[in-house]
């Protein structure tokens, strides 16, 4: 999160930056995860705060995005980005990322 952000804010924010979406609203909160990043490459430890992100409107079902500032200082990273049916069409996600997929296929329901 930047300086002075809530974690709604920061949430849209990356969304955005990652996907080019800027049509979402925050839905549910789904919790907090600590994550140790050190076995993927990185000595820090992050707090993530998870929420339902839902779409206002309609979307391509795919487009390619260019996150312009990487946290790593890098060159812009280009995404190729899709929409997955859940569960059984999302795929696996690194460092955890997918941990609260089952707290957001509950609120889904």
């Amino acid at each position: 999160m930047e300086p002075g952000e809530s974690p709604e804010d920061a949430v849209l924010r990356e969304a955005w930056e990652e996907t080019g979406l800027e049509n979402l609203r925050v839905g549910a909160f789904l919790g907090v995860q600590t994550i140790d990043v050190t076995p993927f490459g990185r000595n820090e430890v992050f707090r993530r705060h998870c929420f339902h992100l839902e779409l206002v409107g309609t979307v391509r079902e795919r487009w390619t995005h260019f996150e312009q500032n990487p946290s790593d200082g890098g060159p812009p990273i280009e995404f190729e980005l899709y929409w997955a049916a859940m569960p059984d069409d999302v795929p696996e996600l690194a460092a955890d990322m997918g941990a609260m997929l089952d707290s957001l296929a509950g609120d889904m329901r």
